[in-house]
């Protein structure tokens, strides 16, 4: 286990432990009934939502009628997400016009939000319009959330009281975690995202003003489903296919000491948007070379990975001028001749990582802690890297490219 990955499992084990009794605390006041400090607010939406359900609070249910209730919750919550996937081709908020899902699909997709599953065995914005993704995914995200947490609540009251008949009020249950603890929650973390200025819209596509002035069309989603599906193997084969052949061949034939080092990219730690079949193969590229550095290591072969920030390049040069991400320009830069000195470093030395420069390790092993921060983060590094992105082009205005500067990935998708 690496460095990083034992900070992970402890990071998490102290937050974990640190959050336990306060978030218990609260919880367990939440559905004994007793007074939180968000009483006051809440207390009159959830008594209004009880008069409008006729649903008597101070009545508890045994333990079949619980459970009845329950199936009769999950029943509803299924058929009504199922019948919203299958027509929303008749219903609003589809600007891209989608059809209706598919039968199978649409089944798929409701019984196993139901079951607070949450496959996904699909594209969302390619194939869900808002309204499904909104009223009906992640409306049932809370609410099959709420209904398992309120199934473990009459669990432990069931373990607990020993002579009673009743295990709790399923229709309270639910209402007060979805009240009390999801939403709540939701509130702040939507919050967080609004200040970091993530966006949201209800539109098909927006127009964008690009660095050189010109007007660009972009659909709303990922890059991904706008470029040719025929360049996909070309660049996989590049990125990916092609260094294990050549790694396979070159190895095979080395014999002790030897050394294998890779250029990777710290796209493999960090994704890039716009340029996802790249990220994928540097992912890739990645968990291979980590794996192979272990294979190897007993037949006194080593294998090491250099991951640098962006290298000044033609290839930069041109990308940049046909509006590649500003995140090439969190750093400077690099000029090749370090990133070679870092090369011949690694093939005497056979550590399994380089980072150019050092201080990227830091970014890096914080987006490997926490992936799920990374698209709310983003915002902000990209407003960071606008700015030496046109410094940039201002510095490399006059400069011209030679010939056979290699097409970069976007390019290449519209010429096939």
């Amino acid at each position: 286990m690496t460095l990083s990955g034992s900070f992970e499992i402890v990071l998490t084990l102290a937050f974990t432990i640190a959050a336990a009794y306060p978030i218990g605390s609260y919880m367990a006041d939440v559905f004994e009934n007793r007074r939180t400090f968000l009483a006051q607010i809440i207390g009159p939406i959830e008594r209004a939502f009880y008069r409008l359900a006729g649903v008597k609070p101070d009545i508890e249910q045994k333990w079949h009628e619980y459970a009845i209730a329950m199936v009769l919750f999950s029943g509803a919550c299924m058929f009504g997400l199922y019948a919203l996937l299958r027509l929303q081709a008749y219903l609003p908020l589809n600007p891209q016009s989608f059809p209706g899902v598919p039968p199978d699909l649409a089944f798929n997709i409701a019984i196993s939000f139901i079951t607070n599953a949450n496959w996904q065995a699909y594209g969302g914005e390619t194939t869900l319009s808002h309204l499904s993704q909104m009223v009906g995914l992640t409306a049932n995200n809370f609410l099959d959330s709420a209904a398992a947490t309120a199934i473990a609540v009459a669990l432990i009251r069931a373990l607990s009281r020993n002579e009673w008949t009743t295990i709790g009020n399923f229709w309270v249950d639910i209402t007060r975690a979805t009240l009390y603890i999801l939403l709540p929650l939701a509130l702040v973390v939507a919050l967080g995202f609004a200040a970091l200025g993530v966006p949201q819209t209800l539109s098909a596509s927006i127009q964008a003003t690009t660095l050189e002035g010109a007007k660009q069309v972009m659909s709303i989603g990922p890059a991904f489903v706008d470029i040719d599906p025929a360049s996909i193997p070309h660049d996989i084969g590049i990125n990916l296919v092609a260094p294990l052949h050549i790694i396979h061949t070159a190895a095979s034939w080395m014999r002790s000491p030897g050394a294998i080092v890779n250029t990777i990219s710290l796209a493999s730690i960090t994704p890039l948007a716009g340029s996802s079949v790249y990220s994928a193969t540097k992912f890739a590229l990645r968990g291979f070379n980590i794996a192979l550095h272990m294979e190897m290591k007993p037949r006194g072969i080593t294998v090491s990975g250099v991951l640098p920030g962006t290298i000044d390049t033609p290839m930069l040069l041109k990308e940049t001028r046909e509006g590649a991400t500003a995140l090439n320009f969190l750093g400077d830069p690099l000029p090749p001749a370090k990133v070679a000195k870092v090369i011949l470093r690694a093939a005497k030395e056979g550590k399994v990582e380089y980072y150019i420069p050092y201080s990227e390790r830091i970014l890096s092993s914080f987006a490997l802690l926490f992936p799920a921060l990374i698209p709310t983060i983003y915002p902000c590094f990209e407003k960071m890297g606008v700015k030496r992105q046109k410094a940039y082009l201002a510095s490399r205005a006059k400069d011209t490219l030679p010939e056979g500067t290699p097409i970069p990935e976007r390019e290449r998708a519209e010429a096939l």
